[in-house]
Order: C-alpha cells, then structure tokens, then sequence
C-alpha cells in the first residue's frame, strides 16, 4: 500500500469516529416506525434557520430535524449543520474549527432513517448511509453503512445532536 492510501484508510477512519460517534452494532431499538429517505438530487429547498419545535419532543420533530441536518450535510453545509449540534459541544468548538473537520474525506450521498428510538429526552436514529471517499478508490454507487445518530431534546423546545449517547442506561441483570 501506498502512503496516500494508508493515510486515506486513516483518515476514514477517524471521520467515521468523528462523524457517527460510537458505533454499536449489538443490542436492539424500540419505537421503531417507516422509512424517510434523503437524496443528494431532492428538490425540495431546505429553510436554513432552525426549525420551530412543539413543546414535547415527537418523532415527527426528531424526523423532520435529522432530515434536515443530514440534507444540509449532503449539500456540503457544515456552517449550518452546526446549528443542530447540542449546545454543549458548541460551547467546546468554534464554527470554524468544526467546519474544518469536514473539509475533504467524505462526501455523503444519500442518508436513510432505518429506525428511531425515543427514551425520554435522548434519541437512537438508526441511518443507512451512502458516502464517497474523497482521494481513493471508491466503486460508483459508492459505499454504504449503517450508523447509529445520536440525538437530545433540550429545554428550548429542540432536538439537537450528539457524537455519542449521552443516556446513561441502567444495566439490566439477567
């Protein structure tokens, strides 16, 4: 292997991490409902303010803001997406240096919601996502993985995401 391509497999690697958090495959979801589907070609125009929310946090809110944030991810929109981030990481990271993060490595090209679980304020999206790697080999339907999304309902009638769960779950003894 080249040095280009081991630094391209590295450097997919830590966006990966970076991007979808800790990755679970184990365990199982509940709450699980039907498909929404994202694509790079949609023609729908995306309002690039944060959406209102109602009071409760619904999965039709949940749905309507991972599509949104997702849709903007797939436009190259990371300014933007920045404003779904919870609070607490923006308050750790500037704009800048989040936009950064992003520059090359991937390019997302269709993202679908497979499955949402709500527990209380903390969310689990499952998605399926389609994403090029920029600088290697790549066949062209591109490659897909199914990640799990990580989202929190906060006081201001919002839900935001998350690189990683943030729920702590009490341990079930068999």
């Amino acid at each position: 292997m080249n040095f280009y391509r081991r630094l391209g497999f590295l450097g997919l690697a830590i966006l990966v991490l970076f991007i979808a958090g800790y990755v679970r495959q184990s365990g199982t979801e509940k709450n699980f409902s039907e498909k929404s589907v994202i694509h790079a070609e949609s023609s729908k125009k995306l309002v690039t303010e944060t959406p209102e929310q109602p009071t409760t946090g619904t999965e039709a809110a949940l749905r309507e803001r991972v599509n949104a944030y997702w849709q903007q991810k797939i436009k190259g929109e990371f300014a933007e997406t920045y404003l779904y981030e919870h609070p607490d990481f923006r308050k750790g990271i500037n704009l800048t240096n989040y936009v950064k993060g992003f520059v090359g490595g991937m390019t997302w090209r269709k993202v679908d919601i497979e499955s949402v679980s709500i527990d209380g304020d903390f969310a689990t999206v499952l998605l399926k996502i389609n994403y090029i790697l920029v600088g290697i080999y790549v066949p062209k339907e591109g490659l897909t993985r199914d990640i799990r999304n990580y989202w929190q309902w906060t006081d201001d009638g919002h839900w935001y995401h998350r690189f990683r769960s943030s729920h702590k779950k009490t341990a079930v003894k068999n």
